[in-house]
């Protein structure tokens, strides 16, 4: 797996980011803007300390950091030193502290009010699964918050609640992006794989289109709302 993302993340560039095009596709964007949403309650508590697992290139660390108003300590943290490094280049916030580990074998020392764990915990194994649940919950403080964002899919969802343990579901919500996913997957690997400076372009602009995104995900909710691209869940522990 880490090779996998490490791979992923030595073709990082300013104009086009990591593998999955995170800094500007308008699907990404608006997912993380609609978690931040769910988390803002938290975010701005008092002294708040943050752990976020499966941080990537700090793309949506960087969203984060805009919406707490009084922060202690951003821990953040991927199995990619690739991606670690491009975080520590970008010189977010002073109070960040960047780590290379792996989900399944957390090692930290603080306790936190808040764990953001998105697209991440859906690529282990059920059994690890259940072991990162159990030690989320020993480094949260009373009453802290685990934020998930998973793709939806009924046995990914129903895994986490299954595991859920002494968490408490504060709050869940499902994404209605599935249709402008569809499209926007499309044209990305298109984008990646033409030649044509003027072609990629055009590609480029369909797909940051947020007026586009807003379109596609209005008939994705009103009209088959049945499909749905991700799920939301904060658990808050008692």
């Amino acid at each position: 797996m880490k090779q996998c993302f490490d791979e992923m993340f030595n073709n990082y560039t300013e104009t086009d980011g990591n593998g999955w095009g995170i800094n500007w596709r308008s699907s990404h964007y608006r997912r993380m803007k609609d978690a931040i949403s769910i988390m803002r309650p938290v975010l701005q508590k008092q002294q708040l300390q943050v752990l976020e697992v499966g941080c990537a290139t700090g793309d949506m660390t960087e969203l984060i950091l805009n919406c707490i108003t009084d922060l202690k300590i951003y821990d953040a943290l991927d199995i990619s030193e690739k991606a670690i490094s491009i975080c520590k280049k970008k010189n977010l916030d002073k109070r960040c502290r960047w780590f290379v580990g792996y989900i399944a074998n957390l090692q930290m020392d603080e306790t936190y009010n808040i764990i953001i764990c998105c697209d991440v915990i859906y690529y282990l194994p059920a059994y690890q699964q259940k072991k990162c649940m159990n030690d989320f919950y020993n480094i949260l403080n009373h009453q802290g918050r685990l934020f998930f964002c998973v793709p939806y899919d009924k046995k990914e969802v129903e895994r986490i609640i299954k595991y859920k343990g002494n968490f408490i579901i504060e709050s869940e919500r499902t994404e209605h992006l599935w249709l402008w996913c569809k499209i926007e997957s499309g044209l990305f690997k298109c984008y990646k794989m033409v030649r044509s400076t003027k072609i990629r372009g055009i590609i480029r602009g369909i797909i940051e289109n947020h007026v586009a995104m807003e379109f596609f995900t209005w008939i994705n909710r009103n009209i088959i709302s049945n499909k749905h691209s991700h799920m939301f869940i904060l658990l808050k522990k008692e």
